[in-house]
Formats: structure tokens, C-alpha cells, sequence
């Protein structure tokens, strides 16, 4: 929810590549779709967050080289900020996120590093 709005977010494929897309519900009619991620990719996941100030997050997995990295974009009423790379080392998706009663936004994924896998979070 994003200013008592629900928000969807899903990873559309069209092209041969990925893009993750939000929507919001306003009243009775969902908003257009809006492109979070900066440029087309392989995506694998996203997951949606609102913190205490109201701000909208959104969260993928995407494919760098080999790798996977979890990126983030947070909106704030009609601004969006730049993409945020979150991880940089292993390999790291199936995303999960969500906001506790107080606002703050805690991420959960699985990480590859080496010879293992892992549960890592923010």
C-alpha cells in the first residue's frame, strides 16, 4: 500500500526480456503501468514495501553477468529515485519483503557464495 493505495508490482516479459511494472489501485480504477527498472534485463522476482513515510519500494532480483544481484527504486508521491544495486557479491534471488508495524522495510533472499547456499537480509 502506498498512501492507503494497494500496489501491485510484476516482472513482465516482452521482447526476449524482462521489466518489472507497478500499478496502483485509486478509488475503484487502477493507475497505468509505470516501469520501475531502469533498462530491460533478466529479472527473476520482485517484492513491494511501504516504509513509514509512505514511500513505495520495490525490489528485484536481476541477472549481471553470471550473477544475480537484488536491486531496489523507491517512490516517493511522483518521484522515483535512481535504481539501487543492495547486494554486489554472490549470487542472490528468491526475494521476499514486507514493512513492520513501525515502518521499517526488512528483505529476505537466497544467496549463493562459494561452495553454499544461504538466507541473507537488510
Amino acid at each position: 500500500m502506498q498512501g492507503g493505495k494497494l500496489a501491485v508490482a510484476w516482472v513482465a516479459y516482452r521482447d526476449r526480456t524482462d521489466r518489472v511494472l507497478v500499478r496502483l489501485l485509486e478509488n475503484t480504477a487502477w493507475s497505468e503501468a509505470e516501469e520501475v527498472t531502469p533498462r530491460a534485463a533478466t529479472i527473476f522476482r520482485c517484492a513491494l514495501a511501504t516504509d513509514r513515510s509512505g514511500s513505495l519500494w520495490v525490489f528485484w532480483s536481476e541477472l549481471d553477468g553470471d550473477r544475480w544481484q537484488i536491486w531496489s527504486r523507491r517512490k516517493t508521491g511522483a518521484t522515483r529515485q535512481s535504481a539501487t544495486p543492495l547486494t554486489s557479491q554472490g549470487s542472490n534471488t528468491f526475494l521476499r519483503a514486507t514493512a513492520a508495524p513501525n515502518g521499517s522495510i526488512f528483505i529476505a533472499w537466497q544467496s549463493y557464495r562459494g561452495d553454499g547456499c544461504g538466507l541473507t537480509g537488510r
